[in-house]
C-alpha cells in the first residue's frame, strides 16, 4: 500500500497535470467551462496539499490555528527522560531528543538516546485535544544499535505527553515499554529543525520556554 507521502504525491501531480491540460485547452470550442473548472479544482487540490503539509506553520495561519485550538509540535524538542526502571531494575535519568515530523493531518515522532545511541520510532501517533488541555501519544518501536541487539532486543511499548502552552512550551509525560521499562519525560528547549540523527539533533540551536513565547509574539 503507498504512503501517505507517496498518496500526497501522485494527488499533486494529479492536479497539475490537470491545471495544464486545462490551460492548455482554453482555445478548443467549447471548452471555457471545462478549463474554469479544471482551474479552479487544480488550484484548490495543490493550495490543501500546501496547507497540510506546511502553510498551516506559516505565521498569520499559524496565530489563526493556535488561538482555534490548533498545537505545533514540528521539530525537534531537547530535555532528558527519568527511568524509574530501565528493564533491568536500574534508575536513572539521561538526555532525549524528540524530532517529530507534523503535517496538519499526520504526526510521526522519532526519538534519540544519546547515552545509548539507541532510538524509537512511532509506529501510531495522535495529536488531540482532550477538555482544557492537549495530548500527544505515540506507540514506539525501541531499537538499539546493531552491536548491541543481542543483550538489548528491540522492544515497542507506548508514551504519552503532555502538550503544555499556546505556543506549545513543554512537553511532559511518561512512557512503558513492553519489556518493563518506564520512565518521565521533559522536553523544554526546541528547534524548528527535525533532526536526523543524535548527531544532528545535538548541532541543532534550540530555544527555552521564554524564548519560544518571545519569538511567536514577535513574528
Amino acid at each position: 500500500m503507498p504512503s501517505p507521502g507517496w498518496i500526497r504525491l501522485l494527488i499533486a501531480a494529479a492536479a497539475a497535470i490537470m491545471l495544464l491540460v486545462s490551460l492548455l485547452s482554453g482555445g478548443a470550442e467549447g471548452a471555457p467551462g471545462l478549463r474554469s473548472v479544471g482551474v479552479a479544482t487544480s488550484v484548490l487540490t495543490l493550495a490543501v496539499l500546501l496547507f497540510d503539509r506546511s502553510a498551516w506553520r506559516w505565521p498569520l495561519l499559524r496565530r489563526l490555528g493556535e488561538l482555534a485550538g490548533t498545537r505545533i509540535l514540528h521539530g525537534t524538542w531537547r530535555g532528558t527522560y527519568s527511568y524509574t526502571d530501565d528493564g533491568s531494575g536500574n534508575a536513572g535519568r539521561a538526555p532525549l531528543y524528540l524530532a517529530i515530523h507534523q503535517t496538519y493531518s499526520q504526526i510521526r515522532v522519532r526519538a534519540y538516546f544519546p547515552a545509548t545511541g539507541s532510538t524509537s520510532i512511532s509506529l501510531l501517533a495522535s495529536l488531540r485535544g482532550e477538555d482544557h488541555r492537549h495530548v500527544l501519544r505515540y506507540v514506539f518501536q525501541h531499537t538499539a544499535p546493531p552491536p548491541d541487539r543481542d543483550a538489548n532486543r528491540p522492544t515497542e511499548g507506548v508514551c504519552e505527553l503532555a502538550v503544555v502552552g499556546s505556543p506549545v512550551e513543554e512537553l511532559t509525560g511518561s512512557y512503558y515499554a513492553e519489556r518493563g521499562g518506564k520512565g518521565l519525560i521533559t522536553l523544554r528547549q526546541h528547534s524548528s529543525r527535525v533532526a536526523g540523527s543524535a548527531a544532528h539533533a545535538a548541532r541543532l540551536d534550540y530555544l527555552g520556554p521564554a524564548d519560544i513565547e518571545a519569538e511567536a509574539l514577535s513574528v
